[in-house]
């Protein structure tokens, strides 16, 4: 949208990197709901990606969904950020905290992480 709305002469990194953030953050949640529902879709012949590529392999894909937004905004110029870009890195503790639960968690303990 926003190269059709400037003829194709905006920088696109102001709008790219907030909407991967966004995106990679959204999606880790139903990330841990697949990896919740492994066991239950084995059994009804679901294909999912987690039932795909297995509990080790959805966990190191989760760890990778929450660990490159930070690594995004730490990486990108803070001239191209938003003023309260540092706000996001106050949650840094917070999502060092959800990543190592759903690394040991299984099964309907992982429900504890779908609320955070």
């Amino acid at each position: 949208t926003l190269l059709v709305q400037t003829s194709g002469r905006a920088h696109i990194t102001p709008a790219v990197v907030p909407s991967i953030i966004a995106g990679l953050l959204v999606s880790a949640i139903l990330v841990v709901n697949n990896l919740r529902d492994i066991p239950t879709d084995i059994k009804a012949n679901k294909a999912t990606l987690a039932t795909k590529i297995g509990p080790h392999w959805t966990r190191n894909m989760y760890t990778a969904m929450i660990t490159v937004p930070y690594l995004l905004v730490a990486c990108t110029p803070t001239s191209l950020l938003h003023p309260g870009w540092l706000y996001s890195m106050i949650t840094l503790p917070f999502g060092i905290a959800v990543v190592g639960m759903v690394r040991t968690r299984e099964g309907k303990s992982l429900n504890k992480c779908l609320g955070m």
